[in-house]
């Protein structure tokens, strides 16, 4: 009872500051400041109808043969594109929102070895990153199809996550969330999870391999000021998928990651994921 009526301080703490940014990007947008991100609304709806597979860095997926993703509607995140059948599965999007590339600490270079890879792939990339000096040249460069979108809103119970607006300021949670919203405003119907343990930090702190890739080598010298930050992050990403998770049943979303702690969306296999038609409506 305790902890349900702190955690419930905690969401109308939050949905206050959800107001107060909508009111922020409104006087913003009328301001003409938003139309980079306004823009989005040319690809509403572009993939009506259509199943997304949202592919995360967890360990599950370092040996998991992705080359049956290669038809498929797919969205990548950070450094996916380590994986070894990253090239042959030709993701249609990429999704950049950790500051951690804004700040220096993942290489601006990525995006070129990316498009390197995956010369047709499209970028979702943090709004609040248009006007650095280091993005400017890719923003200039038609190789690169960037979409900024601007996901700072908390998640909380008070909102319905069955439409996410990505031609307004929109709900967070991280890469993952960043791309569930994607998927949902370009009109999935489906959404399947792979590789998206989320419990990365987890891991690390007891110097297990929290990535397919191995470890974020960033994290090795964190302050306990940080850790204390990366805890309490963690705190709003899981709340808000919890509070993503019951209207589930309206995104249609599936986890086919085997283990991890994400065990708010319904758990399919793969291979079930992958075989015609998804997974029986009968099922859901």
């Amino acid at each position: 009872m305790y902890w349900s009526i702190v955690f419930y301080c905690f969401d109308i703490f939050f949905e206050v500051l959800n107001i107060l940014q909508k009111l922020v990007f409104l006087s913003k947008s009328f301001r003409g400041k938003k139309k980079h991100v306004e823009k989005n609304k040319n690809i509403k709806k572009v993939k009506k109808g259509e199943r997304f597979f949202l592919v995360g860095n967890g360990p599950s997926i370092k040996d998991e043969n992705l080359t049956n993703l290669k038809n498929e509607n797919t969205i990548f995140m950070n450094m996916g594109y380590f994986h070894k059948d990253y090239k042959q599965v030709q993701p249609n999007y990429h999704v950049f929102v950790d500051p951690k590339l804004a700040s220096g600490e993942w290489d601006i270079g990525i995006l070129d070895e990316i498009i390197e890879l995956n010369p047709k792939v499209e970028f979702f990339l943090n709004s609040k990153w248009i006007y650095l000096d280091k993005f400017q040249t890719y923003i200039n460069d038609p190789k690169f199809k960037i979409y900024w979108i601007e996901m700072n809103m908390f998640c909380t119970r008070f909102h319905q996550y069955e439409s996410l607006n990505l031609a307004r300021n929109t709900y967070g949670m991280g890469a993952l969330g960043a791309s569930i919203a994607i998927a949902n405003y370009l009109g999935s119907k489906e959404m399947y999870l792979l590789g998206v343990e989320s419990n990365a930090f987890c891991n690390e702190s007891i110097n297990k391999k929290s990535h397919f890739y191995g470890f974020n080598k960033d994290n090795n010298n964190m302050s306990s000021e940080m850790i204390y930050q990366s805890l309490f992050f963690n705190y709003l990403y899981l709340n808000g998928m919890h509070n993503c998770a019951k209207f589930s049943g309206k995104l249609n979303i599936f986890n086919c990651t085997p283990g991890g702690i994400l065990n708010m969306f319904k758990r399919v296999p793969f291979e079930k994921a992958l075989s015609r038609g998804g997974v029986n409506n009968n099922e859901k």
